[in-house]
């Protein structure tokens, strides 16, 4: 219940959005600001950001150290008497009433409960992002948010307050844009911390100098790469009765374009620890499953269509009819869940952020 005050107080609330729509040469065609305290009006909640670092210091801060066992993969996991013996790559293992697996797109517990049902499928689409002090790079203002698409598909430039004096900014390319990553993707060397592709930025982003701006600020070795992609919904959650359940990007990991990932995350804990509380753990996995697969399906396929950097759609009816469309979702994916008031005591307060930034 500490975890939303603990959030914002890390993080920052976001309170004006700049867009920016360059054309392919560089030149500003359109500039609009946008007040995002509005959201709360809109959507019910503010907007907060926040690093990853300091999400994961929130969380820590509410879970018992000794709690805490890194360095402990799983390795499989069998049905016990009343629970699940889960089994490490150490050669240890534990029995405990339900495990959860929340260990991302490269779910080892999703192949538990799926053998061999899917691999990650990717989008096509490469980013690099870091963070940096925001004295080094003023593409904003305090609690501020600036996104500038570039009149090429696929190209898009992200810069944000992540809270505590930092920015995070984020460039994004089309595989066919960038030979050189594509290269390394292909000798497996792509990826990681680093600065690899950063050559392919350079030149794909030369005419914009808000782009050249971020990678001038950081430092080669904090610039993070990675490929964008999601994998396909799951029919079931849930194994060994229900003693084995997903949640998160091991459940449904999707394209960051919309920054929803942690969003329905939280969303995901908060409805299984509701469930769990108050029904048996197999009765409680199974619920949280059926209540939550739909919308989480929603989410990510908005979030593969409306990738960073799209094209505007021109002015004509049909195009207009898929706007009002994208609005809709937008509402559902902002305002359209409904907390679980289940557990005891006060309900659950209704928050949301952006998500935790990535690196």
């Amino acid at each position: 219940r500490r975890l939303p005050a603990a959030m914002r107080a890390r993080g920052v609330r976001i309170t004006a959005q700049h867009i920016t729509k360059y054309a392919a040469d560089g030149e500003v065609e359109l500039r609009r600001t946008s007040d995002a305290t509005t959201f709360r009006d809109a959507f019910g909640h503010d907007q907060y950001n926040i690093a990853w670092s300091a999400a994961h210091a929130a969380l820590a801060a509410v879970v018992p150290r000794e709690n805490v066992h890194c360095g402990r993969a799983v390795a499989g996991a069998t049905a016990a008497d009343g629970g699940v013996d889960v089994a490490f790559a150490d050669g240890s293992s534990v029995r405990c009433g339900l495990l959860v697996g929340a260990d991302g797109i490269g779910s080892r517990v999703r192949e538990l409960v799926a053998p061999g049902a899917d691999a990650p499928r990717y989008s096509g689409q490469l980013l690099w992002n870091a963070i940096v002090d925001s004295e080094a790079l003023p593409l904003h203002g305090p609690g501020e948010v600036s996104f500038a698409t570039t009149g090429l598909d696929g190209r898009a430039i992200l810069a944000f307050d992540a809270g505590g004096g930092k920015t995070s900014w984020y460039l994004t390319l089309p595989l066919d844009a960038a030979p050189r990553s594509a290269a390394a993707i292909a000798a497996g060397s792509f990826g990681g911390f680093g600065g690899d592709g950063l050559d392919d930025l350079r030149a794909s982003f030369a005419p914009f100098p808000d782009a050249l701006a971020c990678l001038a600020a950081t430092p080669p070795g904090d610039v993070f790469a990675r490929r964008l992609g999601d994998r396909p919904p799951l029919r079931s959650w849930t194994a060994l009765g229900g003693r084995v359940v997903l949640l998160g990007d091991a459940a449904h990991p999707m394209v960051p374009s919309q920054g929803q990932g942690t969003m329905v995350t939280w969303e995901d804990a908060a409805d299984l620890a509701a469930l769990v509380a108050t029904r048996s753990v197999p009765a409680a996995t199974k619920a949280f499953a059926r209540r939550r697969r739909g919308r989480c399906a929603m989410v990510q396929r908005y979030s593969a269509a409306a990738y960073m950097g799209r094209p505007s759609p021109a002015r004509n009816p049909r195009k207009f009819l898929r706007l009002l469309g994208n609005f809709r979702r937008i509402k559902q994916m902002y305002a359209g869940y409904a907390p679980l008031d289940e557990l005891p005591g006060e309900p659950f307060e209704k928050w949301a952020w952006s998500g935790p930034v990535f690196n």
